[in-house]
């Protein structure tokens, strides 16, 4: 489970085609095709094409200018869903829930640049965009009805070459940092052969979106006038969209959780006579579908999130060594930071089945410059098969976990002197009551059978995405429930 991927889009210019039709229009354009979430390295095995139906929307009303983007579709092999993410300017963001209601407010968000970046999906909004500022053209070739730009967006080191054919966007190329990936290229590619535009999106040689484009006009603003409650949380517009801000707590002896290196996500830390042992490594998330690309932990690329978590720790522990980082599962967002600890001279365990992806990913060469390139060595990955107990005071296991909804293997990390396991995405509560996630039953169901199977009643299960604390006797009786005898 992500935190829920954000999306910023806040329109500055209005396409020339747009500004002839009355004020109240509202205008909206869709992509609808497939998202290959194998190729984000966010599915169920590695290495593997997995395409989920998938809807991108931008919705704009010329009239208040305000922006709404929609995805819908799967973020992960066992969960899939609809955000819906309003902007309204000048600094008000509104996360609305599947039934349209506001359910978060942010007041005094930066969200102006991020308009462009989002809205640029529109191939009409960007080819406007770039004709009506010259001073972004680097270069400009003109071959009969061709022509070819390389453009420099304000605020961004980015440069995007862009072709045009008869006054319509054929191929965009720009590129991201990504983790388990390196600096790799990301291209657009419009086909204008049929009566509907088709969309490819590729990141290196792997499709990850194929979508067939959609225009509507005048649509009812009505849809706009929904209005935040009294009990909405109105949240400060810095937190908006993920912001730095850890915190330390103890949840038994040496043992802790570090919050928020990234706006929801939550990393386990034992204090062992060996050193300071770490479930997951963090790395920022790059939102391919803006033009440029951008990541919500902007300025720190692949290794930079786990590079500050380190930072962190050896503030609170200066004496300690950071002896070993616990990579949970292969996801880029949970592994993809590993590079840093093993700069610092960490050992890196995973679940065996993925030990050589990510030892490949991470030692990529096109991995951008960051303290272990800077030491001229390599990231090595152990390999955990098995139950395993690390051997340190107070004692660390690792529990293998196969073939689960989520990925096809992941690890746990059991601290058993104080009853307490760790766990990335298998485990994601919505509430305490004694029932699965709506939004990800089977693999609720799966860990809650595993857990009964494997753990005390009394040990509490920590996640990494809330501060819901699931004993295993709870987590035994969701396979009562309906939905979990439903998948028997």
């Amino acid at each position: 489970m992500k935190l829920v991927i954000l999306f910023i889009a806040f329109a500055l210019f209005v396409p020339a085609s747009l500004k002839a039709e009355p004020a109240l229009k509202v205008e909206q354009y869709c992509l609808n095709g497939e998202f290959n979430i194998g190729a984000r390295y966010q599915g169920q095995n590695i290495n593997a094409d997995e395409f989920h139906p998938t809807l991108w929307c931008i919705t704009y009303d010329n009239q208040t200018k305000k922006v709404e983007f929609k995805i819908s579709g799967h973020f992960n092999s066992d969960m899939g869903g609809e955000n819906i993410i309003k902007y309204i300017p000048p600094s008000t963001v509104e996360l609305l829930a599947q039934n349209g209601n506001v359910n978060a407010v942010f007041q005094g968000a930066l969200i102006g640049d991020d308009a462009r970046t989002h809205r640029r999906i529109d191939p009409n909004f960007l080819l406007h965009e770039i004709n009506s500022n010259p001073s972004w053209i680097v270069s400009e070739t003109i071959n009969g009805n061709t022509k070819e730009y390389k453009v420099r967006y304000p605020n961004s080191g980015f440069i995007t070459e862009v072709s045009v054919i008869n006054n319509k966007l054929k191929l965009l190329k720009t590129w991201a940092d990504l983790p388990l990936r390196g600096r790799v290229p990301i291209s657009w590619h419009w086909d204008w052969s049929n009566p509907n535009e088709l969309v490819t999106i590729h990141v290196e040689d792997d499709v990850l979106f194929k979508a067939t484009a959609s225009r509507r006009s005048g649509l009812n603003p009505a849809s706009w006038l929904k209005t935040p409650s009294e009990t909405t949380p109105v949240i400060p517009g810095k937190a908006w969209p993920a912001r730095q801000a850890m915190s330390l707590t103890e949840i038994g002896s040496n043992t802790f959780l570090v919050s928020n290196v990234r706006t929801g996500f939550h990393h386990l830390v034992v204090n062992t006579d060996k050193g300071l042992i770490i479930a997951d490594a963090p790395s920022g998330w790059v939102e391919i579908q803006q033009i440029p690309p951008k990541d919500m932990a902007p300025g720190l690329g692949v290794s930079g999130l786990s590079e500050m978590l380190i930072d962190f720790l050896l503030q609170q522990w200066p004496n300690k060594p950071i002896h070993a980082v616990v990579l949970t599962h292969f996801h880029d967002d949970h592994a993809g930071g590993a590079r840093a600890f093993s700069a610092h001279g960490a050992k890196i365990y995973s679940h065996f089945k993925h030990q050589q992806f990510l030892q490949d990913g991470l030692n990529s060469n096109a991995m951008p410059t960051d303290q272990l390139s800077m030491k001229g060595t390599h990231a090595i990955i152990s390999p955990i098969k098995i139950k395993t107990e690390l051997g340190t005071t107070p004692e660390v296991i690792l529990h293998s976990l196969s073939n689960n909804p989520h990925t096809d293997g992941a690890l746990a990390l059991e601290v058993p002197s104080i009853n307490i396991l760790f766990v990335s995405d298998i485990h994601v509560p919505s509430n305490d009551k004694p029932e699965p996630n709506p939004n990800k039953v089977a693999t609720d169901c799966w860990f809650a059978k595993w857990a009964t199977q494997n753990l005390t009643e009394s040990t509490m299960v920590h996640n990494s995405h809330n501060n819901t604390v699931s004993p295993t006797w709870r987590l035994g009786k969701y396979l009562a429930t309906e939905e979990c005898r439903n998948l028997e």
